[in-house]
């Protein structure tokens, strides 16, 4: 037998050295064959799957049995591969001719078998579609390996290596599973945010998970075991998130000769206000420094007793006092003052002509405050907390004749730890502007060019300080009430979730 393999070699190697190269047919590389084969010689199969793919073979007298093989829509390439690993032969390369031999004679003649040798995996799949399965093991596959499927039986056929095979069947036994589909719906938590969570839990092939977000539900395909696992799952994640509660005032000070390095908190509030410390603001043109401290008394209307020790040094004003509820962990924003409003111009130029557009634009100029409260599991609240004062100094006239506004401003942030129903303060903040006033004449006044007579104008600088205070109290809930007859529990003084 190993005479008769070198002699074959031999033969082979001449043909090989005296035959021209042949390139492929036109169109042979992309065209694709389906082949329907009961019981036919391998070597007759071997020479029709040449013919359509323009090889030259030489097979073996060794090469025998029948082939019992269903293709569909397969390059040529990859049925010639298919017939060879089911029948363990070997392929090798002489020029441009090809060997086909037995596996057995290839490592008689050279005493080991090819680094590339492939074996022949047929895997008949129940539950999971055979093509989808292909698409998923495309990218597991070596180099040299080859997918094929048989969508007849429903099955995959796996070209490749006995240990990439291996691990191949491996997988294919773990998608060919029954998949359920069910409907899995959210009552607080959103479905687009849940979703990334489950996937990743599932962690199974051809399992998903698919959001709705029009009903917020999710669309989960999984097995019945994994389904019960993301339910439990489910039931942890989608709870009612706390709220809080944020009672807001803002005062303003305004300050006299006698204050004009602001108002001295230490000395004023000692006895009511623990303060925790300052720092200094992110963004500022005055240089000032924000004072945050925390209301001594538990009282949660302490802070009208801070506002009236405020009223023996200076003129007092509440800006604002609004009242909001915010979730766990969600932001919320107050301003209190205006959106200033400017228009910048565009030009388009064209060959024929040249086109001005203009765009109105705003800016918020006031006061603003960011917060965001998280609620811990021991009752505390733990409060980020962002102001922001912003005025406009002077206008910006461009070269079109549009008037810009510049905004100072002037911000801070912070994180704060407060008890439920606690209130703290934030102080510190001083505003220097340019106060404009016209007195006139009634009537008088108004005339045209005469009326200058009668009026007279005056301007002097005007100092404020801000004072913000923030009251937080944890939203309570009736734990027996429905997601429709939630009963809020009033804690402290009396006030409304509306």
């Amino acid at each position: 037998m190993k005479n008769h393999a070198l002699v074959f070699f031999s033969v082979l190697f001449l043909l090989g050295a005296t035959a021209a190269a042949q390139p492929l047919p036109k169109g042979a590389a992309g065209k694709k064959i389906a082949l329907d084969i009961k019981g036919m010689d391998v070597a007759d199969v071997l020479k029709m799957i040449a013919a359509e793919a323009g090889l030259n073979l030489v097979i073996d007298k060794g090469v025998s049995g029948r082939v019992n093989l269903l293709l569909k829509d397969v390059r040529p390439e990859e049925a010639l591969d298919a017939v060879l690993a089911a029948h363990r032969l070997v392929r090798e390369e002489r020029g441009s001719i090809s060997l086909i031999m037995t596996a057995k004679d290839y490592e008689e003649a050279y005493g080991v078998l090819p680094p590339d040798y492939r074996e022949f995996e047929r895997v008949i799949l129940t539950h999971v579609r055979a093509r989808q399965a292909a698409a998923l093991l495309e990218q597991l596959k070596s180099t040299r390996g080859r997918i094929l499927v048989d969508e007849t039986a429903n099955a995959v056929i796996l070209v490749d290596t006995a240990e990439k095979n291996k691990q191949l069947c491996c997988l294919l036994r773990e998608m060919d599973v029954a998949l359920f589909t069910e409907s899995l719906p959210l009552r607080y938590a959103p479905a687009a945010a849940v979703a990334p969570l489950l996937a990743e839990a599932l962690g199974r092939p051809l399992a998903g998970v698919v959001v709705d977000e029009r009903s917020n539900q999710l669309i989960v395909r999984a097995t019945r075991e994994d389904l019960a696992r993301l339910r439990r799952l489910l039931e942890e994640l989608d709870v009612r998130g706390r709220e809080v509660m944020i009672d807001a005032r803002i005062v303003q000070v305004n300050l006299d000769d006698k204050l004009s390095l602001g108002v001295d908190w230490d000395a004023l509030l000692c006895n009511n206000v623990r303060w925790e410390g300052r720092f200094d603001q992110l963004v500022s043109s005055g240089g000032s420094v924000w004072t945050l401290g925390t209301l001594a008394p538990e009282d949660p209307e302490d802070w009208r007793a801070v506002v009236e020790a405020l009223r023996t040094v200076g003129e007092v004003r509440i800006l604002s006092s609004p009242r909001l509820t915010v979730t766990h962990n969600e932001s919320a924003k107050i301003l209190v003052g205006s959106k200033q409003v400017y228009v910048t111009s565009s030009a388009v130029v064209s060959p024929s002509a040249t086109q001005t557009t203009e765009a109105v634009n705003f800016v918020d100029v006031g006061v603003k405050l960011y917060v965001t409260p998280a609620v811990s599991p021991d009752g505390f609240i733990c409060l980020k907390v962002r102001p922001e004062v912003s005025s406009v100094v002077e206008n910006y006239r461009t070269a079109v004749g549009n008037t810009i506004p510049v905004v100072e401003t002037s911000e801070a942030e912070t994180t704060v730890l407060l008890k439920d129903g606690a209130a703290m303060v934030i102080a510190g903040l001083m505003k220097e502007e340019k106060v404009r006033t016209v007195n006139k004449v009634p009537l008088l006044g108004d005339i045209p060019f005469l009326g200058a007579l009668f009026r007279s104008r005056s301007e002097r600088d005007r100092k404020t300080e801000l004072a913000i205070f923030l009251t937080c109290r944890i939203v309570e809930w009736d734990a027996g009430a429905g997601p429709d007859e939630t009963v809020e529990k009033e804690k402290g003084a009396d006030y409304n979730t509306s």
